[in-house]
């Protein structure tokens, strides 16, 4: 299991050097950067596959972040490129000591391994045994190191030295399934801030919900192989990502494709009530506005069919020339989350149409709840649990109303997923 590193002895007075040389001349709010390295020892050789898988890794990872935080995540640089790090050694020599020998050779030709502002991802080769996956963090939050194996692919592993992930596809190996984009991930997690998710001082030793966080079981990544399992629904713990928003080694200005939308959200352990997340799309010239109608949040993600993203709280769009589907992220302050979805049409009318509203009632609700509507089309979609999960109830739809049978349902709070001619919305409902 990767380990959340702490510093010692020389290496931890490098980084008090550099926690010191921040206060004295170095803003809080200062860009914080991840390089990327591909470290290489001298008895082996790279290749371009190497880096263009690596290239792909941050990319998604950092796309993955923005997704798990509801719109931040860490700045890669602009043009991004993979450093290659050619060691001066022969693998065998930094068998015994990875971190420790490598980070020194690093540290001496110049690179900026405890320096404020740069957080290293160093891909390494040559590891043997089952691999690497280490990482920490200095300065503040604003310089650390996370380190993986290259031959956490099994493409990139000979066979001969590294048993963790074997080249076919047999699930044999110790470490499988092989995710090497999932132990940077991790290991990421630790250079911005993060222990492990059962971290006894942080954590509440485990609060029973630590199976459902990269922090702790980074073989889910990204979210498929969750799927289906105890670790379902799984990314980030509302704990962790409450830490990562105090980061400013995180930034909420990144423009990302959005990665893996259709993931439910964690909301564990379950810090607070979710907010109630609704917005409508209406023409504006040769643009659509989005209106906000969300209650109970302070952070919004939205996240568009054609590839781009925006935190902004009501933001204002082109006219798209084909179908657009639009999902909207919300987050309070206690990192609890949900999400409402439209889809606005192309060559939609100028003409401003009313507004739906609904009425719910009785809510709390024991048996049943009655949802009417004052517009046209009002169609009940889904009822969700807190975690976000479907959940199926008994459903009487009629002409202006739905009567949905709840008397099987746990006690809690629940979210009703309605769709009408202005999109979908999304519904706050407690049973008792």
């Amino acid at each position: 299991m990767p380990l959340f590193r702490s510093c010692s002895g020389a290496t931890r007075a490098r980084a008090l050097a550099a926690g010191l040389l921040l206060t004295a001349g170095m803003a809080a709010t200062a860009q914080v950067f991840v390089r990327t390295y591909l470290v290489v020892p001298a008895d082996l050789e790279w290749s371009q596959q190497e880096v263009d898988s690596i290239t792909l890794a941050m990319h998604d990872i950092q796309a993955w972040y923005q997704f798990r935080t509801c719109g931040s995540t860490f700045n890669l640089p602009e043009p991004f490129a993979v450093e290659v790090f050619q060691c001066q050694h022969e693998r065998a020599y930094y068998d015994s000591a990875w971190w420790d020998l490598l980070l020194a050779e690093m540290e001496a030709q110049e690179v900026p391994v405890y320096e404020p502002g740069h957080i290293l991802a160093l891909w390494v080769k040559g590891v043997s045994g089952a691999g690497i996956g280490l990482g920490s963090h200095w300065c503040d939050d604003l310089c650390g190191v996370a380190m993986a194996s290259v031959e956490g692919w099994p493409a990139f592993n000979p066979g001969t030295y590294c048993d963790a992930c074997p080249p076919s596809s047999a699930s044999s190996g110790s470490v499988w399934p092989c995710v090497p984009r999932g132990t940077m991930a991790h290991e990421l997690g630790h250079a911005l801030g993060l222990p492990h998710a059962d971290d006894a001082v942080y954590n509440g030793a485990n609060n029973g919900v630590t199976q459902h966080s990269v922090m702790q079981e980074h073989w889910h990544f990204p979210y498929w192989l969750a799927e289906g399992t105890n670790a379902d629904p799984w990314g980030l713990l509302t704990t962790e990502v409450v830490r990562l928003w105090n980061n400013d080694a995180l930034v909420r200005d990144v423009q990302l494709a959005p990665a893996y939308p259709a993931a439910p959200v964690v909301n564990l352990p379950e810090t607070g009530a979710m907010p109630e997340v609704s917005f409508s799309a209406e023409p504006e010239g040769d643009s659509i506005r989005l209106w906000n109608t969300s209650w109970g949040a302070t952070r919004y993600y939205w996240m568009f069919s054609d590839g781009t993203v925006s935190t902004a709280f009501e933001p204002v769009i082109p006219r798209p020339d084909n179908e657009l589907d639009i999902q909207l992220l919300a987050a309070n302050e206690e990192g609890m989350m949900a999400r409402a979805y439209a889809t606005v049409q192309a060559n939609v009318a100028v003409a401003e149409r009313p507004r739906q509203r609904e009425k719910i009632f009785p809510s709390p609700a024991r048996d049943h709840v009655t949802i009417m509507s004052t517009g046209a089309g009002m169609e009940f979609r889904m009822l969700r649990n807190i975690h976000g999960a479907a959940v199926a109830v008994p459903v009487a739809q009629g002409a202006d109303r739905v009567v949905l049978d709840v008397s099987s349902l746990p006690e809690g709070v629940y979210l009703l997923e309605l769709a009408g001619v202005h999109g979908t919305a999304m519904h706050r409902l407690v049973v008792q």
